[in-house]
């Protein structure tokens, strides 16, 4: 009904995770489903390892898009979902080491490029083709350099580290 009556995007603001999809995702969303569509967000709590050693204790949710009876939609071909999960920051957490992280059907969990924690929301925001599990990470940018703590430039260099544009070489 929304992609017939023209709607541009569809945002969705829970309590866990706000979601929105462009018109092109929800286009893909109605030629893949056969039926009402519901959006679960739900904590996940049972973690690979190598999710674990990224994500550990902050919030990792199963985010999917069914119909029927229990299928689900596998992707939004050219659509994109923009995904906010709500974070508050840890006692020795820097804003530039926080991103989102993808979990797929395997255990292997992988940072998202372009994903960020925006502190105006207080959310780490990303977008995806596709729903499946996501949490957020955590690198200490200056754990890999010790020669930026009273640099003039460490807060910049602190914000690509965080991001995997830059992870340093030796001395």
């Amino acid at each position: 009904s929304l992609v017939s009556a023209g709607v541009s995007s569809l945002e969705i603001n829970g309590s866990l995770v706000q979601v929105s999809f462009d018109k092109k995702a929800l286009a893909e969303i109605q030629k893949q489903s056969t039926d009402n569509i519901s959006i679960a967000i739900a904590p996940k709590a049972n973690l690979s390892d190598a999710a674990k050693k990224i994500i550990a204790t902050r919030p990792v949710y199963d985010i999917t898009v069914g119909y029927g009876s229990g299928k689900s939609v596998s992707s939004f071909g050219a659509g994109i979902a923009t995904v906010s999960i709500p974070y508050t920051l840890g006692k020795k957490e820097a804003v530039g080491g926080l991103y989102a992280v993808y979990v797929d059907t395997k255990g292997n969990a992988a940072r998202i490029a372009g994903s960020a924690y925006d502190a105006n929301s207080g959310c780490v925001i990303f977008t995806t083709t596709h729903f499946s599990q996501y949490g957020i990470g955590y690198t200490a940018p200056t754990a890999k350099f010790t020669d930026t703590s009273t640099h003039w430039a460490k807060e910049s260099i602190d914000y690509v580290v965080g991001r995997g544009l830059m992870s340093g070489n030796s001395e």
